[in-house]
Order: C-alpha cells, then sequence, then structure tokens
C-alpha cells in the first residue's frame, strides 16, 4: 500500500475519511457470520466452485445446508478460531516522510480469537457467542486476552432478531462485516466507531425477495465488564439494500447508510492511521469540547 497523506488540515481529513471505502471482494456477505443468516442472497449461490477454478487459493466447498427434518439438540455448541496475519509494505517520498516520519515494513497478526458458539432450546432457539481474543502481541502481559463478544440473539418471528450483550454496534460495513473478507488497508473509519459495545440491537430483513435490511441498536459503556467509564448513551441504525443483481455474471450492486449518535464525556478525539495498524497516526485533531458527536457514512459497491 502507498501510505501518501496531503497536507491537509486535520479536522478536514477526518471529515473526508468518513466518506467510507468500498471492499473489492464483492461477495454477498452476512452481517453475522457466526450466527444462521436470516436473509439471503437473491440470486445463484455466489459461493458455487468453479470446475476450473483461476483462484492462486481456491474457495472451500460451500457448507451443505442443515437437514430441515434432523432435530436439534436442546444445547449446540461449535467452537471458532481465527487468525489473521497481515504485512504491509509502505512507498513513501519525502514530503510524506515529513509529515508522518519514517514507517517501516512490518507483519502484524490482525486477530487472534476463539469463540463458544451455538443456540439452545427447543422449537425456539436462542444463538449465543462468546469470544476471547488475545493481545499480547501489542499490548503489556497482564493484557493479554480481551473478552471481544458475550450475547445472546433472541428470534423475533422469521425475519428480525434482538441481540443481548456486548456485540457490534449498527454502524458503517468496517465494523458489522466479517473482519476475515476485509482487507486489511480498509481502516479508514476506525475513528468513527468502537470495536463493541454492550447494549441491545435489532437486525431485520425487508423485501419480498430479503434484499434490504434494517437495524438500530442502544448501547451505553458502562454496563460492560469491567467498565470504569460512563459516557452515556450511544445509538446506531443502519439500513442496506440491493438494487441491481446479475447472479449469472456474479455480479450485483449494493448500497449502504448508517447513523451513528455518540455520547461524549465532555470532550471528543479523533485520530487514525495511514489505513494499516501498524503504522503511527497520520490524523489527529487533539481533544476539542463537545458532549456528543453524531456521524453518517454512505456505502456502495
Amino acid at each position: 500500500m502507498r501510505a501518501r497523506l496531503p497536507g491537509t488540515s486535520p479536522v478536514i481529513m477526518a471529515m473526508l475519511m468518513a466518506g467510507g471505502l468500498c471492499a473489492p471482494d464483492v461477495r454477498a456477505q452476512s452481517t453475522e457470520s457466526l450466527y444462521e443468516p436470516i436473509g439471503h442472497h437473491s440470486g445463484g449461490d455466489v459461493h458455487a466452485v468453479d470446475e476450473t477454478p483461476s483462484y492462486v487459493v481456491p474457495d472451500f466447498a460451500p457448507a451443505k445446508p442443515a437437514d430441515p427434518n434432523k432435530e436439534l439438540p436442546f444445547f449446540k455448541i461449535r467452537l471458532g478460531l481465527s487468525l489473521i496475519g497481515d504485512w504491509t509494505d509502505f512507498s513513501q517520498d519525502a514530503v510524506n516522510e515529513s509529515q508522518i516520519g519514517r514507517q517501516e515494513n512490518e507483519f502484524q497478526v490482525r486477530s487472534a480469537r476463539l469463540s463458544l458458539i451455538g443456540s439452545v432450546g427447543g422449537d425456539y432457539r436462542v444463538s449465543y457467542q462468546v469470544s476471547g481474543e488475545y493481545k499480547g502481541f501489542d499490548t503489556n502481559p497482564e493484557q493479554k486476552w480481551k473478552l471481544t463478544d458475550a450475547s445472546l440473539t433472541f428470534p423475533l418471528g422469521s425475519r428480525t432478531k434482538m441481540t443481548l450483550g456486548k456485540t457490534k454496534e449498527t454502524f458503517s460495513y468496517e465494523m458489522v462485516g466479517d473482519s476475515a473478507n476485509l482487507p486489511h488497508s480498509e481502516r479508514v473509519l476506525t475513528p468513527f466507531f468502537t470495536s463493541r459495545n454492550f447494549g441491545v440491537r435489532f437486525v431485520q430483513v425487508l423485501g419480498a425477495n430479503k434484499a434490504a435490511t434494517f437495524s438500530a441498536g442502544a448501547y451505553k459503556d458502562s454496563w460492560d465488564f469491567g467498565s470504569s467509564t460512563d459516557r452515556g448513551w450511544d445509538y446506531s441504525a443502519r439500513m442496506t439494500g440491493l438494487i441491481w443483481d446479475v447472479p449469472d455474471r456474479n455480479e450485483f450492486l449494493h448500497v449502504g447508510v448508517a447513523y451513528r449518535h455518540a455520547a461524549a464525556d465532555g470532550t471528543i478525539r479523533y485520530s487514525g492511521r495511514a489505513e494499516t495498524n501498524v503504522g503511527d497516526v497520520a490524523i489527529d485533531t487533539g481533544k476539542f469540547a463537545a458532549q456528543s458527536s453524531d456521524g453518517l457514512p454512505a456505502r456502495r459497491c
């Protein structure tokens, strides 16, 4: 990647960063890859394996759908392990080095996460997810593990579900998307959302062919496990829709818009790196007086 930043003021650059990026991989993805989806792509199977694949590393064969006639056990559990590594190569000119300093090429373990996921119940089943992430690569030894997710998801009809606990906010595709399928350079919106928050979230699938979604939630940081902060309530909402679809060519146009209201404790600060976590902070507004902030990114693929 080329880490080249023009001489733009921090506040203006932070506003430009909020515009969002579109990931080059345009496969339809669930916003919660660990849960059974309540919607589906309107076209054919985009994960079907070609008889003559052209990929250097071909996809795995799609998982077989569950047999609807087979009764599930009362308690279902599955172990998940996520290991993702990135290498960032910087190319800088003299002007860029004078702005943010020399950036060294570096490897980073982006994710090392262990998850317990599953469901419990009979005809009415509640999903659960508990995830812990290893942080010892770049944090103090006493902070090696961090609780990433701890939530319960309740179905409310065939198209709606409610999640309670520590989970993702309904804001920014960089957050709600599956990190394993996002390029590591797509991190320009990191200053404008939190990785996880504690609260309640609703997700609903819309449309006759289930081609649109609406989600909303309310979150409070003081409810988090071991939290020592109390900024107040955060609110978020997000709507997406599949506008145009050509299943035969595996192409579609998907758009989304989101809103987030974030409480503050009297000051706000936006800072971000040059599209990678291994680089130095490139944009920093510093602290400025504010009681809350509002964000409105849009995205299309």
